[in-house]
């Protein structure tokens, strides 16, 4: 669900890498508005970003890759009247791990040494900080950049292929690469790389932030997940409670940082019922203030959603809480087991997550799930969303 700052057009033949092109995205959008092509876009972006129409570089709204993905291609190709065979996405830390394998870049053109820990600052220094309107440093500088990081990639040392291959393999389960190949996506689709939602049969999690602010805040911002859960009624419904924290640990509201306003959708089983949400400075669901009526809920991709849009102040804090009832059968009768699939979020790092689960009267545990702590009658795992994670509750009467 990231801005899409920079597009890069990769050619192969016979497996041999015969071209790399780097664009600024806003080339191709302002060739969208001299053309005048008018894709509808989600209200949500028309609202907040007052555009009318769709451009390339927030095309990539919805949380199911493959469906961004085949939009921005087809975008791509009313403009430039050019085919492609796939989009492949990649993000910050895919460059900062390339760079963790091939070590530090020179750049002569610059005098600049880029390396993992300072690409985020010198990207958006070339992007931002030093651009004018016609300047073609961002282009420059990432096309140089790439250019020389593909060089070194292809030239490393052979005692370093297999961290390379350990990286790439990490980046794509933690989506950090993201691949859509029409002719191909079975096969990616079998390794869960193209970042499609998945199916669940129980119950299902998967929270997305849009920054719609037009800053990059989001970089200095933590989140966390805390997930709870019991037993409602007779008839199988389950009450669930998700409490999703920010702290925006930015210092200043200057270019890159500022206040974090965000889009926020919560994915959820169909059918599944909001009863209440609560944002508060502090994380109480008591004090905080109800925003139930400002919140959307839709259905998308198979999934109920709930949807509100907020800001967490430089240096501030914010908690949003969900309670909903889980729908009857998300969990069969008889209880024998729970079962939980959680998305994280394409792009992002290391969210923190926690599940609690409050057994069932009468319910025992067969056997205890792994990594999973008992607390009398709730179960606990404490953790963290690097990759999507699956959790199955045996239980007996």
């Amino acid at each position: 669900g990231g801005f899409i700052g920079s597009l890069g057009k990769i050619s192969l033949e016979k497996g041999r890498l015969t071209q790399v092109k780097i664009v600024d995205v806003y080339d191709i959008d302002g060739q969208i508005d001299d053309r005048k092509i008018k894709i509808t876009q989600p209200k949500f972006l028309s609202d907040n970003l007052k555009t009318d129409y769709l451009h390339v570089r927030d095309a990539n709204y919805s949380p199911s890759f493959p469906e961004s993905a085949e939009r921005i291609k087809n975008l791509y190709t009313q403009v430039t009247d050019e085919t492609v065979d796939g989009v492949i996405a990649l993000d910050l830390s895919t460059i900062e791990g390339l760079l963790k394998i091939t070590g530090p870049v020179f750049l002569p053109t610059f005098n600049e040494t880029i390396n993992e820990n300072n690409i985020f600052e010198r990207a958006q220094f070339h992007s931002e900080a030093a651009y004018f309107p016609g300047s073609a440093q961002k282009k420059t500088f990432l096309s140089i950049l790439g250019q020389q990081l593909i060089d070194n990639v292809f030239s490393l040392d052979k005692k370093k292929y297999l961290d390379l291959i350990k990286e790439v393999k990490k980046l794509l389960g933690q989506k950090h690469i993201l691949v859509y190949i029409p002719e191909e996506q079975a096969i990616v689709s079998q390794l869960n790389w193209d970042g499609r939602i998945l199916n669940s049969t129980n119950d299902y999690l998967n929270v997305v932030d849009t920054n719609v602010g037009s800053n990059k805040s989001n970089y200095f911002v933590e989140r966390s997940l805390d997930y709870r859960l019991e037993r409602n009624s007779r008839e199988g419904e389950y009450l669930s409670e998700l409490r999703i924290s920010y702290k925006h640990n930015g210092t200043s509201d200057a270019w890159p940082g500022g206040p974090y306003k965000n889009f926020l959708r919560v994915f959820v089983p169909k059918k599944t019922a909001l009863l209440k949400v609560i944002s508060s400075e502090n994380g109480s669901s008591e004090e905080g203030s109800d925003i139930t009526g400002k919140t959307e809920i839709g259905e998308d991709l198979g999934k109920t959603f709930f949807a509100t849009t907020f800001t967490v102040e430089t240096g501030k804090s914010t908690t949003l809480v969900f309670t909903y009832v889980l729908p009857a059968g998300t969990i069969p009768l008889p209880e024998n087991r729970y079962n939980l699939t959680v998305q994280k979020q394409l792009g992002t790092r290391n969210d923190g997550f926690k599940l609690k689960f409050k057994l069932p009267f009468g319910a025992l545990l067969n056997p205890m799930p792994e990594n999973f702590k008992l607390f009398g009658d709730t179960i606990e795992w404490d953790g963290d969303l690097s990759e999507d994670r699956s959790f199955d509750i045996p239980l007996k009467q």
